[in-house]
């Protein structure tokens, strides 16, 4: 019960008839609680929580208490049932809104295990919370007694009204005698069995009565403060972030606290796409969230943008030494991802590999509809050019599986929105490739790439060679519909494509023609036709360095063609001269005036 404007909330249990009890709103998931069962003739010791309409539930019932026809008093908004000589007690905790299920105990039980039997829906899970190591503590991780050995209960949604998608949080449950010792007791769930072990030596040394305490809270905020007042990092929540429909984002939540004596800090926020694997790709980002040491509480800030169903999304954020506590719970590795060592607070598109089993108090809310349908699953709004390769690699199932996708991606990552030159012949087809993406780049591993980039859009089904990177996959591309064989061939059809006309006598000889001599229209017949045509040396785009037997042409910088050079070149490759005589013809040929 509510009551508006005093700042406090009244928790009630109500009486369904004699045997069924009622206690709802609790905490900030609300879940529709059950204590005794359904059997209208007796009370049982059973508390049943439903989710989120029903769509997720926890049944715990009190093994080997035997029950006949007792019914339970409710009195005081406390229920209890004695059954022997312990008695059940249920009731509220007005404090932090918890449901307390209490047994005292008259005299030293007989079993030091106390059992429950487990019931839950299917896709809830109950996540152990270790005691954090001295190293963890030491790094800023402050994790509650009663959180020490508890489990946090979560379903597999989140974001919207599933909030972090935390159902409940059962702490470690402790016992206390008539003289007020007190001792923590051991929490284990092992499948659908639920025991708390009690702590023997003060069983057996006890005051009677004694009380065992256990209880649920219902909160979505993790049980685990974690404080980044010593950290550089972006991290990305990642559990359970497919989005089940299209919509709009519209807030970010944050669970958080600011340190000590601090009275406000700042981070940024935002959300991420995916590259499959990991966030990757910031969509709205770098916005600023002002934490107060009003908390904690939940914090929020607007965001926007189309989310795309079937698509993942993760709310991230950002901090530079931030003197920032966030709550969280410990889950599984990959929960969230993060990158270390950031130079400021400014947000980057990652990806974020490092894993951590944390699940943050963090969360995205957005409106349904809108949107678009994920093409793959991986369909992202990119607003920058990393984003846009992101989705462009993401959109073909196989871009994960082809085996030059690493060349793909390391040729792709680093493109700008500005077409860069290429200079290199043996850059040709990789420019052609980056026409189609309005990039360019310089590569020199050309055939893989354009290997990889068949694979992807489906022309060709294994491309594992820098020939079959040029067969009829890549002609049919371009609109040529030949089947072309072998290498060879292959290369004849691409020089014919690229202007140049020529039967070469082997594949190497097609090879450095079409490498070396992208700017000539000749024909030429054979290997010593890459360095004269008709007794003329062409040195047309020759810049690099050459030491085999063309070096004939990096002789003195040589820039104009002529008969001489060309006889002179033909001599040396023929082995008829060699250097020295090579320039002493040179030499002659330069006083007699004939060459200059």
């Amino acid at each position: 019960m509510d009551m508006s404007g005093t700042g406090f909330f009244i928790y009630m249990i109500t009486a369904k008839n004699t045997t069924t009890f009622a206690a709802c709103d609790l905490g900030d998931v609300k879940p529709v609680v059950t204590i005794g069962g359904t059997d209208a003739a007796k009370f049982v010791p059973n508390i049943n929580s439903a989710f989120h309409g029903d769509e997720f539930f926890i049944n715990l019932n009190r093994s080997g208490a035997t029950v006949t026809a007792e019914t339970a008093a409710l009195s005081a908004d406390k229920i209890s049932q004695t059954i022997g000589d312990e008695t059940d007690e249920y009731y509220i905790d007005e404090k932090t809104g918890r449901l307390k299920w209490d047994t005292i105990f008259e005299k030293c039980p007989a079993s030091m295990d106390v059992i429950f039997n487990l019931q839950f829906s299917k896709g809830v899970e109950f996540l152990y919370q270790a005691e954090p190591s001295e190293e963890e503590k030491a790094s800023g991780v402050d994790m509650p007694d009663e959180i020490i050995g508890s489990y946090a209960v979560y379903c597999n949604k989140v974001n919207n009204q599933y909030k972090t998608g935390k159902l409940c949080h059962i702490p470690r449950p402790f016992v206390i005698d008539a003289k007020g010792r007190r001792e923590w007791c051991v929490l284990k769930i092992n499948g659908n069995t639920l025991t708390i072990v009690l702590p023997e030596k003060l069983m057996l040394e006890a005051a009677y009565p004694v009380r065992l305490d256990p209880s649920i809270g219902f909160n979505s905020v993790g049980g685990t403060q974690q404080s980044f007042n010593s950290f550089q990092l972006q991290l990305g929540q990642c559990y359970s972030s497919t989005m089940p429909e299209a919509g709009t984002a519209s807030k970010i939540y944050v669970y958080a606290d600011t340190d000590p004596g601090i009275p406000t800090a700042t981070m940024h926020v935002g959300y991420m796409g995916d590259n499959g694997t990991y966030p990757y790709g910031v969509i709205d980002g770098d916005i600023d969230m002002t934490i107060t040491d009003s908390g904690p509480a939940w914090f929020s800030v607007d965001t926007s943008g189309a989310l795309s169903s079937g698509a993942k999304y993760h709310a991230a954020f950002a901090e530079y030494n931030a003197q920032i506590i966030i709550y969280r719970d410990d889950g599984s590795s990959g929960d969230s991802y993060y990158q270390g060592g950031l130079a400021n607070d400014t947000m980057v598109d990652g990806p974020l590999t490092s894993a951590l089993l944390w699940r943050m108090s963090l969360y995205l809310e957005y409106t349904t509809g809108g949107g678009a349908v994920a093409l793959s699953g991986q369909a992202v709004t990119p607003t920058n050019a990393l984003s846009s390769l992101s989705l462009y690699l993401d959109m073909s199932s196989t871009a994960a599986t082809i085996s030059s996708a690493s060349s793909v991606f390391t040729a792709l990552k680093n493109l700008t929105a500005t077409c860069e030159t290429i200079s290199s012949a043996d850059s040709s087809s990789l420019e052609m490739f980056m026409r189609f993406l309005g990039h360019a780049e310089t590569s020199t591993a050309a055939s893989s790439l354009l290997s990889a980039y068949l694979d992807m859009i489906g022309l060709s089904e294994t491309v594992t060679s820098g020939s079959g990177s040029f067969d009829g996959s890549y002609l049919a591309l371009s609109g040529i519909s030949e089947a072309i064989t072998s290498a060879m061939g292959t290369m004849e059809r691409t020089l014919s494509l690229s202007g140049l006309s020529t039967t070469s006598a082997s594949a190497s000889s097609t090879m450095d023609i079409y490498l070396k001599m992208s700017a000539l229209a000749s024909t030429i017949t054979g290997a010593i036709g890459t360095l004269t045509v008709s007794g003329q040396v062409y040195l047309t785009g020759m810049a690099e360095s050459i030491t085999s037997a063309v070096g004939v042409l990096a002789l003195a910088g040589l820039t104009v063609a002529s008969r001489i050079y060309g006889e002179i070149a033909e001599q040396y490759i023929k082995g008829t001269i060699g250097d020295q005589e090579i320039i002493g013809l040179i030499g002659s040929q330069y006083m007699k005036g004939k060459i200059n």
